[in-house]
């Protein structure tokens, strides 16, 4: 999903956060969550252009179009969302509640929506497949798509 949907949809379920549970610190921290889970893809982008120049059109293109080879998204994982899920479980601070609900409703989105196979968003897969783009993502059918668009 693109930026702008994340910041739309983190909006939204954070207001509704809030509007349940008056907690400004769980929605704020779900709404912080929601979007800024996105800065793993810059590590991304330096390893895959070998530039230490920042440009940011080029990084959302590169990111958008799939076009990076290696992709390791340290926080878009599942396994992380368990862990942080436990951890909640045991401390229930509203700030920690808001970060597992950001983070989950993120890479939910981003599972459905993204073209990535089954288990694309767990780490150990994505480890497993040498985080190589072309075999976690349906590559294919992002071109294809954007081709009738044009």
């Amino acid at each position: 999903m693109r930026v702008s949907q994340h910041i739309t949809i983190s909006v939204i379920a954070s207001s509704g956060a809030y509007l349940l549970t008056k907690s400004t610190g769980l929605s704020l921290s779900m709404l912080i969550s929601g979007i800024f889970i996105d800065l793993d893809h810059i590590p991304d982008y330096f390893v895959n252009i070998g530039k230490i120049k920042f440009d940011f059109k080029d990084f959302i293109r590169k990111c958008d179009s799939y076009e990076l080879k290696k992709v390791y998204l340290f926080l878009h994982s599942f396994e992380l969302l368990i862990i942080l899920a436990l951890i909640t479980y045991f401390y229930r601070n509203s700030i920690l509640i808001g970060i597992t609900l950001g983070l989950t409703v993120h890479i939910l989105l981003d599972a459905i929506f993204n073209y990535g196979h089954t288990f694309t968003y767990f780490f150990i897969y994505r480890y497993m497949k040498k985080f190589e783009l072309k075999t976690l993502y349906r590559v294919e059918e992002v071109t294809t798509l954007k081709n009738k668009n044009k």
